[in-house]
């Protein structure tokens, strides 16, 4: 059975590999090429959208597998907002179809009740001042269930921000976000993510696509060289770009 690096997140994460065309070229299918190996595979499980509940639970699955030997998970974590779907419509449908065949006490949880209107498929939404505490909190909780689901099976991992979501007005959390923030959990500055990073060293103009919040190709590799792979590296991991 292959050792597997997993990376999670959302479309700062998600695979371009074997797809469609796209805008930019992920940090992640560039960690895929320098360490995919005949030892090693590089499982991506992120996908458009995701928040942190759905995250979490593509995360615990992947390690559950019985299949599947988990030895690093790189984490990049999403809008506090979000649910699993962008779309009220999606929201609408299911609820339906739950009251339909009366299994209402299994709708998913809280967090789907502030989805984004008219939110495309893809779109990402800043919306750290637009959700109240009670959603930060529960996005928090997550992120810290998932760190300590890992810790608890020995699974080492790298948790970062797509982009900043903990403002000044989480004051009465300041507890459970420093909790968040262990020594596994990398922000640039106090809580900025890897959009603030790029920003910062190549400007916005160069780090973020016009009319778009996602990072440029040339955004992703520098997070990349510059934060993910040296963390790599450091957990003993070596590069196998010869097996490609």
């Amino acid at each position: 059975m292959k050792s597997q690096i997993v990376l999670a997140g959302c479309s700062f994460t998600e695979t371009t590999r074997g797809g469609g065309p796209s805008k930019w070229k992920p940090w992640s299918d560039l960690l895929y090429e320098d360490f995919f190996s005949s030892e090693i595979d590089v499982l991506n499980i992120g996908q458009s959208s995701a928040g942190q509940l759905l995250i979490s639970e593509k995360i615990v699955k992947s390690i559950l597998n019985p299949n599947r030997d988990v030895k690093l998970v790189v984490i990049q974590w999403s809008a506090v907002g979000r649910g699993y779907h962008s779309k009220d419509s999606d929201y609408l449908s299911r609820f339906i179809n739950a009251m339909n065949n009366k299994e209402v006490h299994t709708l998913i949880d809280s967090s789907e009740f502030i989805n984004v209107k008219n939110l495309d498929d893809g779109e990402v939404t800043n919306l750290v001042n637009q959700v109240s505490n009670e959603f930060y909190e529960s996005s928090l909780i997550r992120i810290y269930l998932t760190h300590q689901f890992l810790q608890n099976n020995n699974i080492p991992y790298i948790s970062f921000w797509g982009w900043q979501q903990i403002t000044d007005n989480q004051n009465e959390l300041s507890d459970l976000i420093k909790r968040v923030h262990d020594e596994n959990f990398w922000t640039f500055g106090d809580y900025g993510g890897m959009n603030e990073y790029c920003i910062d060293k190549i400007g916005e103009k160069r780090a973020i696509l016009v009319d778009d919040f996602h990072p440029t190709t040339d955004a992703h590799t520098l997070f990349y060289n510059d934060i993910i792979k040296p963390k790599i590296l450091e957990l003993g991991y070596e590069e196998q770009k010869k097996y490609l």
